[in-house]
C-alpha cells in the first residue's frame, strides 16, 4: 500500500503514520496503541455498559486499518479514528437492538380477537375464487366453440397482440374481414361475460 497523498500533506504526517500507511506492522501497532485507551472510552460512552465495547473498538480499528491509505491528514489522526470508532459502536448498537415481535395469534386484550383475525385478507374469498374459475371455464368453452376463423382472429389480436393489419396479413384476408370476425367473436363472448 503506497502512500497516496500530496507532498505538503506527506510532510505534515507523523513519521510513524507514514510507516503504518506503507505496511509497517510495528508502526501500525504503536500508532493504534497510542489511541487505544481513549478510543475504548469513546466506544464505551456510545454503547453504555455493554459487553460489546471491545468488539466495537476492534471493528473500528479494523475499518481504520483498511482505509488508512485514504487518510489525507486534513484533520488529526485521533479525530479521524474517533469518528470511525463511534460509527462502529453505533452500528453494533443497531445490531444489538432487540426487535419487538408480536405473534399474529397473540391476543392483546382478553376481549379482543387475535391480531390474525383482525387483519383483512386482501385476496378474494373462496366464493369469489370459485365464481372466477367458473366464468373462466365457461369462457374457455365458449372460445373453443367459436368458428375457427373467429378464434384465429381473436387469438392473433387479443392474445398475441397483433394489430388488425398484421393479423390480416397472417391470415391472408382483408383488414375489414379481421375486424368483422373480431367483432362477431367478441359479441358471442360478451354473452358469457354478462352471465
Amino acid at each position: 500500500m503506497e502512500l497516496k497523498t500530496n507532498r505538503e500533506t506527506t510532510h505534515a504526517l507523523d513519521p510513524l503514520l507514514r510507516q503504518a500507511i506503507n505496511n509497517n506492522g510495528e508502526a501500525l501497532d504503536e500508532l493504534f496503541s497510542r489511541h487505544r485507551r481513549r478510543l475504548y472510552n469513546t466506544a464505551r460512552r456510545v454503547m453504555g455498559n455493554s459487553n460489546e465495547v471491545e468488539d466495537a473498538l476492534q471493528d473500528g480499528l479494523l475499518c481504520a486499518f483498511r482505509h488508512l491509505s485514504g487518510f489525507k491528514g486534513r484533520s488529526q489522526l485521533s479525530t479521524w479514528l474517533t469518528s470511525i470508532v463511534v460509527n462502529a459502536a453505533l452500528m453494533r448498537l443497531r445490531r444489538m437492538r432487540p426487535e419487538v415481535r408480536i405473534s399474529i395469534d397473540q391476543k392483546l386484550n382478553r376481549e379482543d380477537p387475535p391480531l390474525a383475525n383482525r387483519i383483512p385478507d386482501p385476496g378474494p374469498n373462496p366464493e369469489e375464487v370459485y365464481a372466477r374459475q367458473e366464468r373462466l371455464r365457461i369462457l374457455e368453452q365458449k372460445v373453443r366453440s367459436l368458428p375457427t376463423a373467429y378464434r384465429q382472429a381473436l387469438s392473433l389480436c387479443s392474445v398475441q397482440g397483433l394489430s388488425n393489419r398484421e393479423a390480416a396479413q397472417a391470415l391472408g384476408v382483408p383488414v375489414g374481414t379481421v375486424k368483422s370476425r373480431l367483432h362477431r367473436a367478441r359479441l358471442q363472448l360478451n354473452e358469457v361475460a354478462e352471465a
